[in-house]
């Protein structure tokens, strides 16, 4: 049974299972990975947490996210070539699947959104924490936390289907969807110094 899904033909990255679910990504070559969760989370279908854990990515390159459910995740990976010889592929941070894809970018704790930093994050590591993600589809709201702590920078007026994805750079690095569950309250409560981005 899938719980994540890549839709590209490259043999750069592993899907595994675990728990009898394929719930884990691994990259075989140095990339950016968007890998989006199967499921597509529609307007006004209730509360869900969603929890990540990185492994082998000390150096760089962890991001989790939303993204529109509309965003070509094929077209995001596409290879490009420049004079003929390196191959790179698309940066969610920076291109334009930014446009369409909110990150939260682990070694420094920025968010990328519509080629806009914002900061006020804490920055999450490799085997130490989990990423949770709160989608609350009945506010149109989505809140990070690390090991549960909330964290300040969140996003409203999230109207329309999105996806959550997790995302791989460093050959060998991996990540894990933990958990992913229906709530039935929001875990996230008004914090000092909250700061919203307009989705």
């Amino acid at each position: 049974m899938l719980m994540l899904k890549v839709n590209i033909g490259f043999d750069d990255l592993n899907l595994e299972k675990e728990g009898g679910l394929i719930r884990k990504a691994i990259t075989l070559q140095k990339h950016h990975f968007p890998v989006p969760i199967k499921r597509i989370f529609q307007p006004n279908s209730g509360i869900f947490f969603i929890q990540f854990q990185f492994k082998v990515n000390e150096q760089d390159g962890r991001l989790v996210g939303v993204m529109k459910n509309v965003a070509d995740i094929q077209a995001i990976n596409r290879v490009k070539v420049n004079n003929g010889a390196n191959i790179v592929k698309i940066n969610p941070m920076r291109d334009e699947a930014n446009d369409n894809m909110l990150c939260y970018y682990g070694t420094r704790g920025l968010i990328f959104y519509k080629q806009c930093k914002y900061e006020g994050n804490d920055p999450f590591k490799c085997d130490d924490h989990l990423i949770g993600i709160e989608l609350n589809t009945r506010k149109g709201e989505l809140h990070f936390f690390i090991d549960l702590t909330q964290q300040k920078v969140f996003v409203k007026g999230i109207v329309e289907p999105v996806k959550i994805f997790g995302c791989l750079y460093y050959q060998s690095s991996s990540f894990t969807v933990v958990s992913l569950k229906r709530i039935t309250a929001p875990m996230s409560v008004k914090i000092p110094g909250e700061r919203a981005i307009e989705w």
